[in-house]
């Protein structure tokens, strides 16, 4: 048995149960598990910076009005993804590739906007009219208070440059980019959250980390954001028998405590949010074809295991990916356990956890400040 509490005890956020969805848009409407953010990223089109932006200083906010007006009606936290370029913005070289999401330029760092004065005028734009007394989409909600609670700067940066992936520029660009999305942020609402760009694992996350802006050139990640964010993968480690332990999300390559020694380390109070953690069938890894074929039960356990000891090690928040799947969005039904174990964590937050422990294929077991407990 350990203790996997890391920096004492630790409060679970309201809204540390966050997911996916392709809802309103299409898809089906999350009902029946405990959800306390919404992430806005591919979940549904017309949110993108690229479909906002519709040409340079012309925004089209119709679909992200509609998207976070039903998010906020159900009670839910919003955080924004900046993401997709658009196409005018990206160079002429970028423009002869396609992102991830098939859309022209989309991850290019936008050569062509001088100085980020576009990047830096949607940005602005956006916190207004969504978070400002005097926004347009606040006047028209008076009663949902502000639309945007958290801001996640760019998706999986790996800085390969050569436009695969979902970032084609260096790391300092990003750096500019981030910069500028933060003090635009903070220069509007300084209550927003603005998270680091979402790192697949901190191998990619130390570039950006240590580099400096080619624009700000004395700005590193420090200067840029409040907290880190990162994904998280479902892949056990190397010779370990199929989730007999649950240590990888933790502790391994793609996990959670790397980003939580890497925050003390990056800004004091640095918080880490794990913004996609991966039950993806779609991406048909040995590991998730075989989760597949488990029990719901399995999954659950598994599932929630998951969630509690990110939340006991300090992690803000937990968001599932990816949508309506067979194993981490079927919301008709809880035949994938997912509904369950959004449950079982959804009735710990609010509560602080004062002690917590994990035995290897044994039970995770969680200790509350107001004498409680819970063990999975």
């Amino acid at each position: 048995m350990s203790s996997i509490l890391v920096n004492g005890p630790v409060t679970v956020p309201a809204d540390f149960c966050s997911h996916h969805t392709k809802w309103p848009g299409t898809g089906t409407k999350p009902t029946g598990a405990t959800i306390g953010n919404i992430r806005l990223l591919d979940g549904s089109t017309g949110w993108m910076w690229r479909h906002i932006e519709t040409s340079a200083g012309v925004y089209s906010w119709t679909n992200l009005d509609t998207m976070i007006a039903a998010y906020r009606t159900e009670g839910w936290t919003v955080s924004f993804a900046f993401y997709g370029t658009p196409v005018f913005y990206a160079s002429a070289g970028d423009q002869g590739f396609n992102d991830q999401y098939n859309n022209t330029g989309g991850a290019a760092y936008p050569t062509a906007d001088t100085n980020l004065a576009g990047a830096i005028a949607f940005v602005t734009a956006l916190i207004t009219r969504y978070n400002d007394a005097g926004g347009t989409w606040r006047l028209a909600n008076p009663t949902l208070g502000k639309g945007i609670q958290t801001f996640e700067v760019w998706n999986e940066p790996n800085f390969s440059q050569n436009h695969s992936g979902y970032w084609w520029g260096t790391a300092g660009q990003l750096i500019d980019l981030t910069y500028s999305a933060y003090a635009s942020v903070k220069a509007v609402d300084p209550s927003v959250t603005v998270m680091s760009p979402g790192f697949f694992n901190d191998v990619h996350a130390w570039p950006w980390i240590t580099a400096k802006g080619t624009i700000n050139t004395t700005k590193t990640g420090a200067d840029t954001c409040d907290a880190l964010s990162f994904h998280g993968y479902l892949g056990m480690p190397y010779g370990a028998p199929y989730c007999a332990w649950f240590s990888d999300i933790a502790w391994g390559q793609y996990g959670a405590y790397p980003f939580v020694q890497m925050a003390s380390r990056f800004k004091p109070g640095a918080d880490v949010y794990c913004t996609e953690y991966g039950f993806d069938t779609s991406a048909g890894t040995a590991s998730l074809l075989s989760l597949a074929r488990e029990t719901a039960d399995f999954r659950y356990t598994l599932l929630a295991r998951v969630m509690l000891t990110l939340a006991a090690m300090g992690v803000k928040r937990f968001g599932c990916y990816a949508f309506e799947n067979t194993l981490c969005g079927d919301w008709v039904t809880d035949t994938n356990g997912v509904i369950a174990a959004y449950n079982l964590v959804g009735s710990i937050c609010g509560k602080t956890i004062i002690s917590a422990t994990a035995e290897i294929k044994g039970p995770l077991t969680l200790r509350f400040s107001d004498n409680t407990s819970l063990s999975v």
